[in-house]
């Protein structure tokens, strides 16, 4: 069995969070058989008492009181968490996105059959919460192709350890990704980059987020989400 942590920050857009436990539960729920889950969660007071109306449908969590920002030092402490869950292995999401449920066991193939330090995926879609547009988008095309969304990615324990559970500059408010890529730049790992259409991630998309829906139109190409959610939530 594989101690993973799910590691995420939250605030506020109680939509997305309802989607986002709802996820949870049922990706834990259908890949209990190789994983045991664990939901490391860094946010404040008012927050964990809307939490809890889930908590009691049984997810198991762990939750950090933080400050909403920085945002680099807030998602640090719910790795802090993991750290103390001594979790076998890592991933970190955001409290807006949605995973599919079968891109578990396609990271446990990486796991059995390369035992790589990291693993992500390079393509993702994007849903708006306001018009229930999708956009499908393939990845980067720039200096950073081949690199992985920010969303899903998931460390070793070994490489937790290296990078001290500090993945990201705890003074930062945005690019977050980019300062813990230059970290991981300093070492030397083992890494597995998958494509995930059929079972993809879902970033949700809605008025609070840094990135709007908006921004990403012209990289994108229009989808229809609608079997997948289904399949996810």
């Amino acid at each position: 069995m594989i101690k993973l942590a799910i590691c995420t920050a939250i605030h506020g857009r109680p939509e997305e969070l309802t989607m986002f436990l709802e996820n949870f539960k049922r990706y834990s729920k259908e890949n209990s058989r190789y994983f045991k889950f664990v939901l490391c969660i860094a946010g404040n007071e008012d927050e964990r008492t809307s939490f809890n109306i889930l908590h009691y449908s049984g997810i198991n969590y762990k939750f950090f009181q933080s400050e909403n920002r920085p945002l680099g030092q807030k998602f640090n402490n719910a790795l802090k968490l993991a750290k103390w869950e001594d979790a076998d292995y890592i991933m970190v999401t955001g409290s807006d996105n949605l995973i599919h449920p079968a891109l578990f066991e396609k990271y446990l193939n990486c796991i059995f059959y390369n035992n790589p330090d990291f693993i992500g995926t390079e393509d993702c879609y994007f849903y708006s919460m306001i018009t229930k547009e999708a956009l499908y988008w393939d990845g980067y095309k720039d200096e950073r192709k081949g690199q992985p969304v920010g969303s899903g990615r998931m460390f070793s324990k070994r490489l937790c350890e290296w990078l001290e559970y500090d993945f990201y500059r705890p003074e930062a408010n945005k690019g977050l990704d980019k300062s813990m890529m230059a970290k991981l730049s300093n070492f030397e790992y083992k890494k597995t980059i998958l494509r995930s259409k059929r079972h993809p991630i879902i970033a949700l998309k809605g008025n609070a987020n840094i990135w709007g829906f908006d921004v990403f139109r012209p990289l994108c190409e229009s989808a229809n989400v609608e079997e997948l959610l289904r399949e996810m939530i």
